[in-house]
C-alpha cells in the first residue's frame, strides 16, 4: 500500500465517524504492512472525535495507546 491509500482510508474513516477501536485495529494491520507507518499521523487524519489534532494531549494519548497496538 502507498501513502495515497492510507490517506484515502483515513478520509473515509473520518467522514464515516469511525470508532477509535476500528482505527486502532487498522493501525495494527498497517504497521504489519509498512513498518514506517505513522500511527500518530493516521489517527490525526482519521479520528473525528474531540481530540485536537495539534495538541500535546493527542501526543500523550497516542503514546498511551501504543500499548494496545
Amino acid at each position: 500500500m502507498t501513502k495515497k491509500h492510507f490517506i484515502k482510508i483515513a478520509e473515509i474513516l473520518r467522514t464515516d465517524k469511525a470508532e477509535l477501536d476500528l482505527i486502532l485495529n487498522l493501525c495494527r494491520a498497517f504497521i504489519d504492512i509498512n513498518p514506517r507507518f505513522s500511527k500518530k499521523k493516521f489517527i490525526k487524519a482519521s479520528f473525528y472525535g474531540t481530540l485536537n489534532p495539534d495538541s500535546e494531549a493527542l501526543d500523550s494519548w497516542v503514546k498511551a495507546e501504543e500499548g494496545r497496538l
